[in-house]
C-alpha cells in the first residue's frame, strides 16, 4: 500500500505537496504545517472476482442394438458450468482528513484529563517558567602578572665628593666622583627595580584573590521556551513511561501516568494532557504506519510549538521530540487527525 497526497502538506518525510506547503525552517524533523484540510487519496492492491463459463467433457455410456444384440459404448458429452476467477488490480481511494487548529487543542478531554491536579502538578514541575543553568563563565580568567625578579642588594652610596676634599686636586676629585656617580646610579636602579618587585608582589596577591574567587562555570537563571517545555514533557513521558502492545485507549492519562505504562494510545494521551495543561496545544494523528514487523495502526500526539505542529511519538525510546525513528514515515496513511481521539 502507498500513500499519495496530491493537495495536502503534512510531516516531512512524510507526505508532501507542492501547493499547499510553507517553507519552513526544518531545525527538527517531521514538522507539520499545512493551509487547509489533508486530502488523502490511497492506492491499494484489492482481489476481484469474475465468472467464467468453460465446458466440461464428462465420458457417458449409451446402449445400442447391433445384430438383434444390445451393445454399450462410451462416448464424450459437452457441458458447461460456471466457474469464479480473480485477478488482483489497483484502486484508489480518496478522503479529505481535517486539519484540526490548535485552538480546538487546549481543553481537557476524557481521556487526556489536564485539568487534573495530579497531571498539573507534574506539568508544572516540568515546564517550569525559569531554571538554572551551568554555563561557562562568560568573563576571563585573571591571569597573572608579569614575573618580576627581585634585585639583589646594593649598598648606599655616601655623600658627593666635593674639589675641596682633595686641596684643589682636579684629577683625584675626578676619578672619586666618578667611583660615588657609577655607585649612585646603580643605587637609584637598585630602589626602581625594588619598587617594581614591591608592585609586583601587590599584583600577585590581587591575582590570587581573584583567582580563587573565580568559577570556569557559574549557574545562571534562564526563562524557558516553549520548544523547551513541550520537549522535557515528552523526553518525561518517553523515559519514565513503558511501552505496552494492546489496542485502542485502556487507562487515559492518569491511569497511565499512575501504572507508568500504556500502548501508542495512552501515551499520547499522556503527552497531550501534560502539554494542555502547561498550556501548549496538542492533538492526535492516527495512520497505519509500516514497522519493521509490518503495517499496523499507530497514533502519536503533535503539540503546537512556534507555529508548528511537531510530532511527539514516545512509543519507542530510539525517538526524540521532532523526530520518528521506530517505523517509515515515508508512505504512512494517514487516517485521521482529532482534538479528542474517538477510539
Amino acid at each position: 500500500m502507498i500513500c499519495v497526497f496530491p493537495s495536502a502538506a503534512l510531516t516531512e518525510n512524510q507526505f508532501s505537496s507542492n501547493s499547499n506547503i510553507k517553507t519552513i525552517s526544518n531545525e527538527y524533523k517531521n514538522i507539520l504545517q499545512v493551509n487547509a484540510a489533508y486530502l488523502v487519496t490511497v492506492k491499494k492492491k484489492v482481489k476481484v472476482y469474475y465468472k467464467l463459463k468453460v465446458p466440461v467433457k464428462s465420458k457417458v455410456k449409451v446402449r445400442y442394438k447391433y445384430r438383434g444384440k444390445w451393445k454399450y459404448k462410451y462416448k464424450y458429452k459437452y457441458s458447461y458450468r460456471y466457474v469464479y476467477r480473480y485477478y488482483y488490480k489497483y484502486v484508489y481511494k480518496t478522503y479529505k482528513v481535517r486539519n484540526v487548529p490548535p485552538e480546538e487543542c487546549k481543553t481537557a478531554t476524557k481521556n487526556a484529563q489536564s485539568n487534573d491536579a495530579q497531571i498539573k502538578l507534574l506539568a508544572k514541575s516540568l515546564t517550569p517558567t525559569t531554571e538554572n543553568v551551568t554555563v561557562s563563565n562568560p568573563n576571563p580568567k585573571p591571569t597573572a602578572p608579569a614575573l618580576v625578579e627581585n634585585p639583589g642588594p646594593v649598598s648606599e652610596p655616601g655623600s658627593e665628593p666635593q674639589i675641596t676634599d682633595f686641596n684643589g686636586n682636579e684629577t683625584a676629585y675626578q676619578e672619586a666622583w666618578n667611583a660615588w656617580n657609577e655607585t649612585n646610579t646603580s643605587y637609584n636602579n637598585y630602589l626602581k627595580a625594588k619598587q617594581s618587585y614591591d608592585q609586583y608582589l601587590t599584583d600577585y596577591a590581587c591575582y590570587g584573590q581573584k583567582l580563587s574567587q573565580y568559577d570556569e562555570k557559574i549557574t545562571v537563571t534562564k526563562k524557558l521556551t516553549t520548544l523547551e517545555k513541550a520537549t522535557n514533557i515528552f523526553n518525561w513521558v518517553r523515559d519514565c513511561v513503558n511501552y505496552s502492545f494492546y489496542y485502542n485507549t485502556k487507562r487515559g492519562a492518569i491511569g497511565t501516568l499512575n501504572s507508568r505504562i500504556g500502548n501508542c494510545v495512552d501515551l499520547s494521551h499522556l503527552i497531550v494532557a501534560l502539554s494542555r495543561a502547561a498550556g501548549i496545544p496538542a492533538r492526535y494523528v492516527h495512520a497505519n504506519c509500516k514497522f519493521s514487523s509490518g503495517w499496523c495502526g499507530h497514533v502519536w500526539a503533535q503539540l503546537f510549538v512556534n507555529g508548528k505542529w511537531i510530532n511527539a511519538d514516545a512509543s519507542n525510546n530510539i525517538n526524540d521530540f521532532g523526530v520518528i525513528r521506530n517505523w517509515n514515515t515515508k508512505n504512512d496513511i494517514l487516517e485521521g487527525v482529532y482534538s479528542s481521539l474517538p477510539f
